[in-house]
């Protein structure tokens, strides 16, 4: 059996062979030819042959509903009709997009361009070499000025491990504590800058009938970022993650990680939760913090994008950065940064034309409406809404930066969602003690790691 056969076989098992299997047919159809520098510049001549358009699928990780969603909705129409020689189809997959992806590689009809978090895409899509290298398409001139190179149109961008860039973002975020303005105000409260600050803020909340938090327990994602963030500030950042790779699980007998579990119990037991935040799916606790009905809320500065056209016209928010622990270990200033991002599938028969669309994608036009309903666009100098406008306070004041979840998903996702995230659930949810969280923990660990 040759070695494309044992590629081809490899490929339900692997996304890496699925590159094989989804490369991109000979054509003989020449392509468009895009104006991709600043407008105002000499036009490139057009070819006198007719020729067929060529057609992108773009796969969107939003649903169609959400403010962000219908903006970019209608970046992709102004492009279709500037553009006749291409065409792009827009289809919104939701949070699911890479499920679905592999459903689609699998039966060879994948994609051109996919969205969703760098958090997701560089382990499971990048990592398994299905991205399209972009290092010399961000050599070339930006689509708004033809002296600025495309990169350096960019606040940040992220290379992968490779050193090689397959990611552009479409909006660039932090995370931390929202609270509610005029909750804060009412009580007179000072948003919290320490975690004994932060436990006194819950309860004074509480103490008035306020639900001081809320969580979606129902995705392991939102309450491991208290454990996340507890064991980062108390043990240490790079600690915590040598903690997660450790097949020996003999890392989490550090005595700080005890305590950080002890933290997360301390708001279990004294009720900050919502009522019912076991079952409670996103966007529910959003929606509950967006209703006034919750005091502070633990999450990605994406946030205030979701629930913009939700709130009523006196409701006010704002964001600080997940308190400092006294007493601590690790970088008290740490703050995480990541992206949401377009990805062009290697397997795409057209690279150069869905270059020329993110081009355009990523112009200052383009993205002029993005603070309208409070994404921070990620272009130097665009504006930012005054609900995420302390994202610069907390990116500003942090003497580290570090991938959303501190880097587990992407250093070992599967660990992440099948030991972490699970054993995290029973801590968060009452069910284990922390002693007997840290206990569990390790032994999910060593069989996890044993079983690879």
């Amino acid at each position: 059996m040759n070695t494309k056969v044992y590629k081809i076989m490899a490929l339900v098992l692997s996304l890496t062979m699925l590159v094989t299997a989804c490369a991109p047919a000979a054509t003989t159809t020449p392509p468009p030819v895009v104006n991709t520098q600043a407008p105002g510049a000499t036009a490139i001549p057009q070819p006198t042959a007719t020729v067929e358009p060529v057609k992108l699928v773009y796969w969107g990780y939003l649903s169609e509903t959400e403010p962000l969603a219908k903006i970019l909705t209608a970046n992709v129409d102004e492009w279709n009709e500037s553009n006749p020689d291409i065409q792009v189809e827009l289809i919104w997959q939701g949070r699911e997009i890479i499920t679905k992806l592999r459903t689609e590689l699998l039966a060879g009809t994948p994609p051109d361009i996919i969205s969703q978090s760098d958090s997701e895409l560089f382990p499971s899509v990048v990592k398994e070499g299905l991205g399209y290298s972009l290092d010399d398409a961000l050599n070339t001139p930006s689509y708004d000025d033809a002296n600025v190179t495309w990169k350096d149109s960019f606040i940040a961008l992220q290379p992968y491990s490779d050193g090689h860039y397959y990611l552009i973002p479409d909006s660039y975020y932090t995370s931390g504590i929202f609270y509610n303005v005029n909750i804060f105000k009412k009580y007179s409260l000072m948003p919290p800058e320490t975690w004994s600050q932060f436990l006194s803020v819950c309860q004074t909340l509480k103490d008035n009938g306020v639900q001081p938090l809320a969580v979606d327990g129902a995705y392991g994602f939102f309450p491991g970022w208290y454990f996340t963030w507890l064991a980062s500030r108390i043990v240490g950042d790079e600690e915590f993650r040598a903690a997660a790779l450790d097949k020996t699980g003999a890392a989490w007998d550090n005595p700080g990680f005890l305590e950080a579990a002890k933290q997360v119990q301390v708001l279990v037991d004294s009720g900050y939760f919502q009522p019912g935040y076991e079952g409670t799916n996103w966007p529910g606790a959003e929606t509950l913090f967006a209703q006034g009905n919750v005091g502070m809320y633990l999450t990605g500065t994406w946030f205030p994008a979701e629930v913009s056209d939700k709130v009523g016209p006196d409701f006010d928010m704002s964001v600080v950065a997940f308190p400092s622990v006294e007493g601590g270990k690790g970088n008290q200033t740490t703050a995480e940064a990541w992206s949401n991002d377009w990805m062009i599938l290697n397997s795409s028969k057209h690279p150069d034309a869905a270059v020329a669309f993110l081009k355009f994608m990523t112009s200052q036009k383009a993205m002029s409406e993005f603070a309208s309903v409070q994404t921070p666009a990620p272009l130097k100098g665009a504006p930012l809404q005054k609900w995420v406008q302390n994202q610069q306070v907390i990116l500003a004041n942090a003497t580290k930066i570090m991938p959303r979840m501190h880097g587990i998903q992407n250093d070992n996702p599967e660990w992440t969602t099948k030991v972490y995230w699970v054993v995290d659930d029973q801590l968060v949810f009452g069910q284990l003690t922390a002693e007997e969280f840290i206990a569990q923990l390790k032994e999910a660990q060593i069989a996890f790691f044993t079983g690879k």
